[in-house]
């Protein structure tokens, strides 16, 4: 059995990927498996997060020129707002928004015109942070130069080809889990998969400074306790994988 050496860093088991893996699965059976797919990328940053297992024709929309010209997928782009810009109609047969409806003033027009650019039976596929979850409302209270900050302190700004600072952060209540699927149900959308879960990003810092076992279990007692279980410390993010009506 291998030993961790003195001051090496305690690193979370498994990859980021364990947490995906039921839903892009859900996603496979969903699609076409009989042409290749047209995937919307709303708000796609420099990478793509989540895995489609087929050939794809990918268009990026996001308001940073430089994010979709580093992109190494994307067959088509536009730089674009997505609560303004009209994306079109019955383009796509999948959207993907990953990290992005946190960081709009109203996601919920966001959500209307991708709706409104898929077309029918098309799959959604959406990550974000939950709110109600240490990660979501350190986000949502602090200030954005403690987030560009953090990031920086985390090595996560910079430290590639690419600065990677990040966008300032709305995180509206409305997008509170039940309250956002009881919105895509009510627009449109069949809901067919929900999971919260621990983000690596979560899991790597408690590794890095010990805070596992008893201690972490103590600290997830105190937080529910503190906020009359209203504040969940372990599930930091959301997957939701809709389909359109």
């Amino acid at each position: 059995m291998r030993r961790r050496r003195q001051g090496e860093l305690r690193q979370p088991p498994g990859s980021f990927r364990d947490d995906f893996v039921e839903a892009e699965e859900l996603v496979e059976r969903l699609l076409d498996k009989d042409r290749t797919i047209d995937l919307l990328e709303a708000g796609c940053g420099y990478h793509t997060y989540f895995r489609f297992k087929r050939r794809l024709h990918t268009t990026g929309v996001d308001v940073s020129e430089d994010a979709l010209r580093a992109h190494p997928n994307l067959d088509a782009w536009a730089v674009a707002d997505l609560e303004n810009f009209d994306i079109g109609s019955d383009r796509f047969d999948a959207a993907l928004c990953w990290n992005v409806l946190e960081h709009l003033d109203r996601p919920e027009r966001a959500l209307a015109n991708i709706h409104r650019a898929l077309r029918p039976t098309a799959v959604l596929v959406l990550g974000l942070p939950n709110v109600l979850s240490i990660k979501g409302m350190t986000a949502k209270l602090t200030p954005h130069r403690f987030h560009v900050w953090f990031y920086r302190v985390a090595g996560w700004s910079g430290s590639g080809p690419h600065e990677e600072a990040p966008y300032p952060t709305k995180l509206k209540l409305g997008l509170r889990r039940r309250a956002l699927v009881n919105h895509l149900q009510s627009t449109g959308w069949d809901v067919r998969y929900v999971r919260e879960y621990e983000s690596r990003l979560q899991k790597g810092l408690r590794y890095r400074i010990g805070l596992t076992g008893w201690k972490w279990a103590v600290v997830r007692a105190l937080c529910r306790i503190a906020s009359l279980a209203a504040i969940d410390a372990t599930h930091t993010d959301t997957i939701i994988v809709a389909r359109k009506r």
